[in-house]
Parts: C-alpha cells; sequence; structure tokens
C-alpha cells in the first residue's frame, strides 16, 4: 500500500490528467468546491455530470468557480421517474458542454417497466444537444442494441460513452459511426475485465477518453478504496501499458481528443 501511494503521488505530481466524469457534488462531498480546489492544480480538466435536475443545477454552479471544470446537466435512466424532462427549458446551454449522464439502463428497472420513458428523456436530452450543438455523454447498462439503435439515428451529435464496457461485436459497430467517442474507467484494470480489455483494444486512440466515475469503479491497485478524481492516473498507467505506449504519449492524445470534440462543439 505505502508502494502504491508513494506511485501515486510521483503521478500527480509530474503529470495532469483529465478525468471526463467525476460526481464531485454534495452527495458525496460536504464542500465539492474546496474539494476540486484542493486537486484542480493536478488536473488538467475535470467533467462534472448530472444525474437528476438538482446535481444538474449543482454541477453548472461548481463549474462556474473554475476555468477547466465543465457541467453536464442530465437525467440518469435510474431517475427518469423522479425528475421531469421540462427542466432543460430552463438550461443556460452557455452553463454547460453537454448532457450526461443519459442513456437506458435496464439493470435495476426492466426493460418492460421503463423503456419507454428512458427512451423518451434519452431522446429529448439529444434533441437539445443537437440544437445547441452540445455533447451527449451515455450511460448504457444491459442496452447495448437500445444505446445502439439510438445513437446511430443522430449522426451530427458527438456521442461519448461513460465508462464504456461493452463486447468486441459492439465496439466494432460503434466504430464504424464517426460521432462515437469511448470513456474508460477503472474497470479496465479489474482482474474480471478480460473480455472488455480485449474489446477496447480495438478503440484507436484518437477516440480514447478517460475517467474515474468518482466515488465508484475504483482501479487496481487502489481497488477497496472510495474513488476519488485522481486515481484516474491509475487508469491512464494501465491504459498504457495495455496499448504498448508511453504514459506521456496517451496523456497527450487524451487531451488532444478531448480539446478537439470540446472546441468542434464551442464553434
Amino acid at each position: 500500500m505505502k508502494e502504491n501511494k508513494i506511485k501515486f503521488h510521483n503521478l500527480i505530481n509530474n503529470y495532469k490528467f483529465i478525468d471526463t466524469h467525476t460526481h464531485i457534488i454534495k452527495e458525496y462531498y460536504e464542500n465539492p468546491v474546496e474539494i476540486i480546489k484542493k486537486i484542480i492544480t493536478n488536473m488538467r480538466y475535470l467533467i462534472l455530470p448530472g444525474t437528476e435536475i438538482q446535481d444538474s443545477l449543482e454541477v453548472i454552479q461548481t463549474s462556474k468557480h473554475f476555468d477547466n471544470v465543465f457541467a453536464l446537466v442530465g437525467i440518469h435512466p435510474n431517475n427518469v421517474k423522479n425528475n421531469n424532462i421540462l427542466y432543460l427549458k430552463n438550461i443556460n446551454p452557455n452553463d454547460v458542454i453537454g448532457v450526461g449522464e443519459v442513456g437506458y439502463d435496464f439493470h435495476y428497472f426492466s426493460k418492460e417497466e421503463t423503456f419507454n420513458l428512458q427512451k423518451m428523456i434519452f431522446e429529448k436530452h439529444i434533441l437539445w444537444a443537437q440544437k445547441y450543438n452540445k455533447l451527449v455523454f451515455i450511460h448504457s447498462r444491459e442496452s447495448d442494441k437500445e444505446s445502439y439503435e439510438m445513437v446511430k439515428k443522430y449522426p451530427d451529435v458527438t456521442f461519448i460513452f461513460h465508462s464504456y464496457n461493452q463486447p468486441l461485436k459492439m465496439t466494432k459497430k460503434y466504430l464504424n459511426l464517426k460521432n462515437i467517442y469511448f470513456s474508460l474507467s477503472g474497470m479496465i484494470t479489474f482482474k474480471n475485465s478480460n473480455d472488455l480489455r480485449k474489446s477496447v483494444l480495438n478503440i484507436p486512440l484518437n477516440r480514447i477518453l478517460l475517467e474515474t466515475d468518482t466515488p465508484y469503479l475504483t482501479p487496481f491497485p487502489m481497488r477497496g478504496n472510495t474513488n476519488i478524481t485522481e486515481y484516474v492516473s491509475f487508469t491512464y498507467v494501465f491504459f498504457a501499458k495495455l496499448k504498448n505506449i508511453s504514459l506521456k504519449f496517451l496523456i497527450l492524445q487524451v487531451e488532444e481528443n478531448f480539446e478537439r470534440i470540446l472546441w468542434q462543439k464551442k464553434k
């Protein structure tokens, strides 16, 4: 454990990382702004997603304290029953870079129970993003086919799959869609994620982003600890080794990828 801590401090003191999905919100932290102030010097960019109306409004306000922290607004598919899509009418598009996390999740609720509502809220967010030239960050769990059918309808919208974990056959299908990017979390470091590693090895580096999904999905070798944004550094190290490239090259490539899609949407 001591060795891991030393490695961690060396990483964050020598490199700046991007975390494209971190839940630094009041649900998990007493003062999110102060938490970000403590870590932001070690980070290039952070993206704070929304999962319901309340925390979507919260991350907008949090992001306004920083030049390199960006907000998303969204209703997580597990929260569709308790949130009204009409909230989007009151969102200033200039306050966010996109919507998310939005999508499908048939793990806790059966497809028969919530599919129509999940689909409606997912698509309304996409249409809002399309209207204002914004990004869409997707949550997809046990919904490979449904997610694919949705995104292929909108070739002019840029989609980023948050914590991408789909099998190789789906990865190959998504790679045929030029508007799809893949954000990889600590899941790729898990011992039982061999199939996922085989899948993501096929993704070109220019379509890769990395994330923590803090406070979830803590990467190896910090398993057993609550995930924090800075642990994205371990996922960077792991993926660089997996792709047989240098850590510095991967950091620069991810930064280029993120800035390309971000500034392209800001035009």
